[in-house]
């Protein structure tokens, strides 16, 4: 909202996350202009203030004391477009061309703090998953070291004999104890069972409200492992994009788990202008999941594999992504466009080469995988009623 009256000779505009824009009006700001009183009593109210100052008005020489001391108690951004307009030096202030960026980066500030100091209260990343996780960093780490940590956690040690006894690994004898499981397992699939873990606690406790997009993290992981098994029988590898996949998305279930009304209206400008769903979070919040996600991810130390996955699966579809990579780009983007209805970039450009059998054409191979896409879609969805 705009509020402009004979005694306050300025412009006042409203944002979302409390942030208010005061724009001057007179030709010539002064210390003791309403404008400069205005900044004073709104920064008692709120936490950021953009101050604009159109092309025809310029600041006086005594408004500098005054801006520095609002700046010791506001997030104080300064608009303007010539630098006639401010007769001394403004390096004590954020400075902009236009509203619309200064908004911008002061939302994207807030959202990352936000989303943050939510996130840092979020108790699974605070649990023993995550600290061995941290633990099995180390390389020179023993499995007797390892045992120690787990050997305390019930539901860690049920889900690895799981995991180990499982029809994936195809094993004639049966893991008895931690220690068979950890020497069958390996460092990898150990990290492998706490990163789900990780993802099903937080599904299941934290993204109860975000159904949609936990589902599709869950069913593009089924896609994508379907998809490299087409070339491989690495279980190490198959492990490793089974998570990432499941991770892929963390920065925006991080975002909608923030701002659950906000991020009504990033899946709505998607759909509308067909935009992929980073390019609408960057126009809502100034940032988008991509960004989130990796900082996420660099504060709890995920995998570099991980990071790569969360920060890399709306790169272009070069056919030079790494292994883990790749499938999850498919998968995602097959899910995006043909599922979702949402934009992304051209999957079928690296689908190729998950095809099996002689081809004419690459675009004959393309068809082929993604048919099995398909297929293993519907399959899926049919098991779930």
């Amino acid at each position: 909202m705009d509020t402009f009256s004979d005694s306050n000779p300025f412009l006042l505009r409203e944002y979302s996350h409390g942030i208010i824009e005061i724009i001057a009006i007179d030709s010539l700001i002064n210390a003791s202009h309403k404008a400069i009183g205005a900044l004073f009593l709104l920064s008692k109210k709120v936490k950021h203030i953009i101050f604009t100052l159109p092309p025809q008005c310029n600041l006086a020489t005594d408004t500098e004391p005054q801006l520095t001391k609002l700046t010791e108690a506001v997030d104080l951004n300064l608009v303007y477009l010539n630098e006639k307009q401010i007769p001394f030096n403004k390096d004590f202030l954020m400075s902009f061309k236009s509203s619309i960026s200064a908004v911008l980066k002061i939302t994207s500030k807030i959202v990352k703090e936000k989303t943050f100091e939510n996130f840092s209260e979020v108790t699974p990343f605070k649990s023993s998953a995550l600290n061995i996780l941290n633990l099995l960093n180390n390389q020179n780490i023993s499995f007797r070291r390892i045992e120690q940590q787990i050997i305390d956690e019930p539901l860690l040690v049920a889900r690895i004999l799981q995991t180990a006894n499982s029809v994936f690994f195809m094993r004639r004898d049966k893991v008895q104890d931690i220690s068979q499981a950890l020497a069958y397992l390996g460092v990898e699939g150990i990290k492998h069972i706490l990163l789900e873990l990780i993802f099903h606690n937080l599904a299941t406790k934290y993204f109860t409200e975000q159904k949609e997009k936990v589902f599709h993290s869950i069913t593009c992981s089924h896609l994508s492992v379907s998809l490299a098994e087409r070339l491989t029988n690495d279980k190490i590898l198959l492990g490793k994009i089974h998570v990432a996949a499941l991770l892929h998305d963390i920065g925006t279930l991080a975002l909608q788990y923030s701002f659950p009304d906000e991020y009504k209206k990033v899946t709505m400008l998607a759909h509308k202008d067909k935009i992929q769903t980073f390019e609408a979070e960057n126009t809502i919040f100034g940032i988008n999941h991509i960004e989130i996600g990796g900082i996420l991810c660099d504060t709890w130390r995920l995998p570099d594999y991980v990071k790569a996955t969360v920060v890399g699966h709306h790169d272009f579809p070069t056919g030079h992504q790494t292994p883990v990579l790749e499938p999850i780009i498919c998968a995602n983007g097959f899910l995006n466009i043909e599922s979702e209805g949402l934009s992304y970039l051209k999957y079928e450009l690296i689908l190729d080469r998950y095809a099996k059998g002689t081809f004419e054409s690459n675009e004959a191979a393309s068809n082929e995988a993604k048919h099995f896409l398909a297929t293993k879609y519907e399959n899926y969805m049919a098991t779930l009623g």
